[in-house]
């Protein structure tokens, strides 16, 4: 994506709450699908060194939401997600896929469980054909469906000191909150309410709120007087292809993408009743391609889609890459099976590049115990 003039943006374009504070403090911004996304503030390898080592603060509000209510919310949630909802307690968050009934990828986020008859799920998609997909698959049961993106603004508060800023703003006990955890029942931060979830997109220790209720500006303000430093899309690419996290429309293409391309084998749970599942299951014996990580040589980043060689023969293609300030150039490649193997030397543009796992970095830092968080020295 290419940084956008304001100027230009169109009124339809979500901005969110939080986007005349950034702006004052010299943000750029992207557009993607009528959403506006903080690319930077001038200085992403800065940013990304503030995630790593202190705390990072991200306006992630144009992430897509919905909500499901009713006495079957969680059993038409669980007909659409690949992960097994059945007996989940409130607080319970779950990573995921939605499939078309071909195998195919719509979309991959997170469900929240909540107490009663409500649960959310966390994504990407909005366009028509998701939406079609939600609707027809659940019209026969006692759910309402509803797209709450833009009702429910949403901050991410990353890195190891993020445990410590955030005490002071909340009476919330955040070291007793599990990884993939969240309050069921909304907590104060900073005069706002909202849920608030360990979880987020960098890598690190870190946490989630979305809010419900309260001044949006004010907890922004909050969180950015207590320390934090803002950071964008920019800097979250680079932590993003460390850790093996993809995203729509360069990883994988709705309705397109085999979920075993992204060896997001843990993911699926084959003892659910999801939509697509007959096709998953045929794939899983034998996934013929799968996800794993390049180590380049050189400074040159290759472009999304470019060939994976062995021997002058295409084995893959490139799906992300960016220049890490800790690894050098990596890349997430989709390669046939028999060469995704941690070691195997490939090339990328007449370079030499190295299989390595995804994540490549694997020190397991998001889950670590926020009150004694594993840091980058």
């Amino acid at each position: 994506m290419d940084p956008i003039d304001l100027s230009e943006i169109a009124d339809t374009v979500y901005k969110g709450p939080f986007h005349a504070r950034q702006v004052a403090i010299g943000g750029s911004f992207y557009e993607d699908l009528g959403n506006l996304w903080t690319r930077s503030f001038d200085d992403p390898v800065g940013e990304y060194w503030a995630v790593k080592r202190g705390t990072g603060l991200w306006d992630v509000s144009a992430l897509a939401k919905w909500r499901f209510t009713g006495p079957d919310a969680l059993a038409a949630l669980d007909r659409l997600f690949t992960r097994d909802l059945c007996g989940a307690s409130a607080g319970t968050i779950r990573y995921g896929a939605v499939l078309n009934e071909h195998g195919r990828m719509f979309d991959e986020g997170t469900a929240f469980i909540l107490p009663g008859e409500e649960a959310y799920y966390m994504g990407n998609e909005e366009r028509e054909p998701f939406v079609e997909h939600v609707r027809g698959h659940t019209a026969d049961l006692r759910v309402r469906v509803e797209n709450v993106t833009r009702e429910i603004p949403n901050i991410a508060v990353q890195g190891p000191g993020s445990l410590e800023l955030l005490s002071h703003l909340t009476r919330a006990d955040l070291g007793a909150l599990g990884y993939f955890r969240f309050f069921p029942e909304p907590v104060e931060l900073a005069g706002a309410r909202g849920f608030l979830s360990r979880t987020g997109f960098t890598g690190e220790v870190g946490y989630e709120l979305f809010l419900l209720e309260g001044d949006a500006e004010r907890v922004w303000d909050a969180i950015l007087a207590a320390g934090a430093r803002p950071f964008g899309l920019d800097a979250v690419e680079m932590m993003r292809v460390e850790q093996g996290l993809v995203i729509s429309e360069e990883d994988y293409f709705p309705g397109e993408t085999d979920p075993y391309d992204l060896s997001l084998d843990a993911f699926i749970d084959p003892g659910g009743e999801f939509i697509g599942k007959a096709a998953a299951v045929a794939t899983a014996a034998a996934p013929p391609r799968r996800l794993k990580t390049l180590a380049i040589e050189g400074d040159e980043v290759p472009e999304h889609g470019e060939t994976v060689a062995k021997d002058g023969e295409s084995v893959g293609e490139v799906t992300s890459a960016d220049r890490s300030p800790r690894f050098g150039v990596l890349a997430l490649v989709v390669l046939r099976a028999e060469v995704a193997r941690d070691g195997e030397v490939l090339e990328v543009d007449g370079r030499q590049a190295t299989v390595g796992p995804v994540p490549f970095d694997a020190e397991g830092r998001a889950r670590s115990d926020p009150r004694h968080p594993l840091r980058i020295a």
